[in-house]
């Protein structure tokens, strides 16, 4: 095998190891973003409801997630008053 071959494979796996370096810490911080801004953009809140004990909703009762542990369930109006 010639220097210059041996050379070109060492590079090559360097920047292998270098890219995959670099996909796992964007995998890292991307999933870990993800798990924050999907909190956000699924809490009631965000979608306009009220955390409410499920007796006390007159409206539409919705799977969104209560922020508030003691109230049950995500009340929100259907005309968005």
């Amino acid at each position: 095998m010639s220097k210059k071959s041996v050379e070109l494979s060492i590079n090559v796996m360097i920047m292998m190891a270098l890219g995959l370096a670099v996909l796992v810490v964007l995998f890292i911080t991307l999933t870990s973003e993800a798990g924050v801004f999907s909190k956000t953009v699924l809490s009631c809140e965000a979608k306009g409801g009220q955390c409410m004990a499920e007796n006390d909703c007159q409206y539409e009762k919705t799977s969104f997630k209560c922020t508030e542990k003691n109230k049950l369930v995500c009340c929100v109006n259907p005309l968005g008053r």
